[in-house]
């Protein structure tokens, strides 16, 4: 009786009810979080000595991280690059000359494989362009770039466009609008200007072709604020500083706009620049100091551009690091003590907190936090 005074009628009092629940739930259903567990990221270590790939949890609560999977690849793991989703993994193989999709499933906290496809020597970059149809690598050994279709699935194409450019391009980026893609080199102290159509995947070198450096400075990786399209940041491996740069919007044109040191003093130990991070909302830039082995911080605004801020120390040879996607971890790689670093970050003025450590297998080249 009850089951027929729900569903063939009853008051109308019941039946509004019963529609306001059905909404709320699907209201809950569709603004549910795509991530799971907001007290959970995962931490994805590449390890060039042991040819795999770590997965570690980090719990944000106590900032304790458990390994859950080590995953065994074709060769010496190093650059990895994330689609929008987070849910497929492009590793670069380097002294392989290979790029592997992973495909990483949240439930069961692990990867498993998608392809693998044979490319150059020493894919040292990998980044998608922002549609998420065209795989880009830059190849610091044979001094080439590529762009590989991508599939639904994420699987990567084999046809590909092959562009020689100089010696040592070290990483590549596709502007905000998808038309315009930067290779940083250090080996000719440029950045390589291209013109992108992302409905064909080609790419065309842009008039003038390259940025110049002066001497000894070695554009090493860039980046691009999330809020201005216009302003970009290379970090310099050889000159240990982060220079600001403008990009002429309409042509796709880089030019500089300041040059300041990662060091309180330069030269004074040998240091080399390697990676280069910038937090969601643009204000703090974050650079990684080989030699002095620490991160360095500097603060950007818009009328005054960038000023470092302070220099924190880390794990010896920190190559690269990752920022947490919300900003609140900075966990860094420590490639000649197999440990990685931990750090809180400050929300309010970008400063690190070291609270933290992680040991990691043998020669950690990359990490990357997703949620």
């Amino acid at each position: 009786m009850i089951q027929n005074w729900i569903f063939s009628g009853g008051s109308n009092h019941w039946r509004s009810a019963m529609g306001l629940w059905v909404q709320t739930l699907c209201f809950l259903v569709i603004a549910a979080p795509v991530f799971g567990n907001d007290e959970i990221d995962y931490a994805f270590v590449s390890l060039a000595d042991e040819d795999k790939v770590s997965l570690f949890e980090l719990d944000k609560s106590s900032a304790k991280m458990k390994l859950v999977q080590d995953f065994e690849v074709e060769g010496d793991a190093g650059s990895q690059h994330f689609d929008s989703r987070r849910s497929v993994l492009y590793l670069g193989l380097r002294n392989a000359g290979k790029i592997a999709a992973l495909k990483f499933d949240r439930d069961k906290k692990s990867l498993r494989p998608i392809c693998v496809v044979d490319v150059d020597k020493d894919p040292a970059y990998l980044h998608l362009d922002r549609s998420g149809r065209w795989l880009f690598s830059a190849y610091y050994a044979t001094g080439r770039i590529a762009c590989h279709p991508v599939l639904d699935s994420g699987e990567i194409g084999k046809k590909a466009q092959w562009v020689t450019t100089a010696p040592k391009a070290h990483a590549i980026l596709p502007d905000a609008t998808n038309r315009f893609v930067f290779v940083p080199h250090t080996g000719p102290e440029a950045i390589f200007q291209f013109r992108f159509n992302d409905k064909t995947g080609v790419l065309k070198p842009n008039e003038p072709a390259q940025l110049n450096f002066k001497k000894g400075t070695g554009p090493r990786h860039i980046v691009a604020h999330p809020e201005h399209r216009s302003v970009f940041f290379s970090i310099n491996e050889q000159g240990s500083s982060i220079s600001e740069l403008r990009m002429e919007v309409d042509s796709g044109i880089l030019r500089h706009l300041k040059t300041e040191s990662t060091l309180d003093v330069p030269n004074q130990i040998p240091n080399a620049c390697a990676d280069l991070e910038i937090s969601n909302n643009g204000k703090f830039i974050y650079g990684a100091n080989r030699g002095h082995d620490s991160i360095s911080l500097f603060y950007f605004s818009g009328s005054g551009g960038i000023q470092r801020e302070a220099i924190f120390k880390t794990e010896k040879t920190p190559r690269q690091f990752s920022l947490s996607p919300d900003n609140q971890f900075l966990i860094a790689a420590g490639q000649s003590t197999n440990k990685l670093a931990i750090f809180r970050v400050n929300p309010h003025h970008g400063h690190l907190t070291r609270v933290g450590t992680q040991k990691t297998g043998r020669k950690p080249w990359w990490i990357t936090i997703v949620d």
